[in-house]
């Protein structure tokens, strides 16, 4: 099964997986994908598990911008690198 997600995202920087009916429940595993997209036009994504009742290790993988797919030799937690991008806000008061 898969399912499309809500493109909106979380105070954690998430996205929310709202949209989807009973997914979550429905299924014995959940797994996201995060991509990020290099300039190139190449992408690394990797797998967020979120739910797993089996023994699966997140991966991830690189796509060239030529579309060849192949599995990196270690794992980048890209949700990491992206809030690492992000701007960090300070709310000055006064």
């Amino acid at each position: 099964m898969l399912g499309h997600l809500n493109k909106n995202t979380g105070s954690d920087g998430k996205k929310n997986y709202e949209g989807t009916g009973d997914l979550r429940a429905d299924s014995d595993e959940l797994i996201y994908l995060d991509a990020i997209k290099h300039s190139n036009g190449s992408l690394t994504v990797s797998t967020r598990i979120d739910k797993s009742r089996g023994n699966i290790k997140d991966v991830t993988f690189e796509i060239g911008a030529d579309r060849a797919v192949s599995v990196s030799s270690s794992y980048i937690d890209v949700m990491s690198v992206i809030e690492k991008q992000q701007p960090s806000f300070t709310i000055e008061q006064g």
